[in-house]
């Protein structure tokens, strides 16, 4: 091992240009027989040139090696060949490890800023990742979980399908589209369906058919947020309407900070918050009985089981008010038509929120990358296994992406596991082994 931490390469000169550092360097194992032929030990030099490989940032430096390679020519067959380079990457001029380097951080980074920290061409990186995801996800075929999560985002102004193990946190798969028999087709591929007990999604019929038909044992789960927002929405047009009515200027005024007072629930409202909405009740008999009436909708979820639940959502249609009935009646007919998986959520505690939080994840990946096509953010959101990944740090010495529990510490700078391994010098190594003799 060397300055270059690869065995049989030495080092013959080294050149600083700002933030890059470029070695000349050369391999010091030459092969025996000739690869076009196979006859051992008739090969001989017969020139050499200067070949350039990327090499994985070190020392918070981009790296070039540029590697004197040795031509050879065998006497029996006449045939050339080139030096074989085992360190480097068969097809692309880069190194292995750089290459490894590279497939691990861009589940979580973009191309173009490791384009820029390594010196590698952007679309090298992008065929580079894909060709990796392409072959982990050809082997690739999931595990149905016990809780399933479905939930649809917009992508490349399309409706994509996305799948999640609500237990793990776990992207199963990024579809293309939300049609039934998109999604029927994949939860048909899974194995194991019989673990898959429960299915959380909004209200969409397409998903529904698909789980009932594939999964019929599993118990689906509307999501409970999307039912409660049916009563702030009711509420809101209700508001609407209030306005619509008002003759005068100040009437029609609409403040945000009124509107977000009638949203939020009122426990959760602050001492002068909840005097003007007190105000604005006393003095609104349509916003105060819409008001009620959505604060009642939300008591329900407080229930302690199904069967409590749905007395009080009866109770609570029966007492609409029929100034809001027409908004707040579309409400209770939404919850009607899908009571049986929308109550279900008493049965099996779980919400879809997690989905949500992986739609922002791929959301952000699809900002970050500006222009990544929908193959690449399905192979980078495959890549990533929880959106609640630990808080990460930058290696100062190739700037990768880790976990902070991961740094380490090594002579004032902080490097990840890979970097600390290959500095890891001999000086240090006796040091550490003489200590560990001594103290037994």
């Amino acid at each position: 091992m060397n300055a270059l931490w690869l065995p049989d390469w030495s080092e013959i000169s080294r050149e600083e240009t700002g933030p890059a550092t470029k070695i000349l360097a050369e391999y010091g194992v030459l092969p025996e027989a000739c690869p076009k032929c196979g006859v051992v030990g008739r090969l001989y030099r017969h020139g050499e040139k200067v070949v350039e490989y990327r090499d994985a940032p070190a020392f918070g430096r981009r790296l070039t090696l540029a590697v004197k390679v040795k031509r050879l020519r065998c006497m029996d067959c006449g045939a050339t060949s080139m030096q074989p380079l085992p360190d480097m990457h068969p097809v692309r001029q880069i190194t292995r490890r750089c290459a490894d380097h590279l497939i691990e951080q861009c589940r979580t980074r973009n191309y173009a800023e490791m384009s820029r920290e390594t010196g590698v061409d952007e679309s090298v990186i992008r065929s580079l990742c894909n060709e990796a995801y392409e072959t982990v996800k050809a082997a690739r075929r999931p595990i149905a979980p016990i809780v399933l999560g479905i939930d649809e985002l917009t992508l490349h102004r399309r409706r994509r399908c996305i799948l999640v193990d609500i237990q793990t946190g776990e992207t199963l798969d990024l579809l293309p589209g939300i049609s039934k028999s998109q999604v029927v087709h994949w939860l048909s591929h899974m194995q194991a369906k019989e673990r898959c007990k429960v299915v959380t999604m909004d209200m969409w019929k397409n998903y529904r058919s698909a789980v009932h038909g594939v999964l019929p044992n599993a118990a689906v789960v509307i999501d409970k947020w999307h039912i409660q927002k049916m009563a702030n929405d009711a509420l809101d047009k209700v508001r609407a309407r209030h306005r619509r009515g008002q003759t005068t200027k100040a009437g029609k005024k609409n403040p945000w900070r009124v509107k977000r007072i009638l949203m939020a629930r009122r426990h959760n409202l602050k001492p002068r918050a909840e005097l003007l909405l007190d105000g604005l009740l006393k003095n609104n008999a349509l916003v105060a009985d819409a008001y009620t009436t959505k604060e009642a909708f939300y008591d329900i979820w407080e229930a302690a089981d199904r069967k409590a639940a749905e007395s009080a959502f009866d109770a609570w249609e029966a007492a609409i008010p029929a100034s809001v009935s027409a908004e707040f009646g579309a409400v209770a007919k939404t919850v009607a038509n899908w009571r049986k998986e929308i109550f279900a959520y008493f049965d099996h505690r779980y919400t879809n929120a997690l989905t949500e939080a992986v739609n922002g994840l791929v959301k952000a990946i699809n900002r970050d990358g500006r222009g990544y096509l929908f193959p690449h953010i399905r192979a980078k959101i495959l890549g990533v296994s929880n959106p609640a990944e630990p808080r990460t740090e930058r290696c100062e010495s190739c700037f990768a992406a880790i976990a902070a529990s991961e740094v380490q510490e090594w002579r004032g700078m902080k490097v990840c596991a890979t970097c600390r391994r290959l500095v890891y010098t001999q000086a240090e190594f006796e040091a550490h082994r003489h200590s560990t003799l001594k103290n037994g």
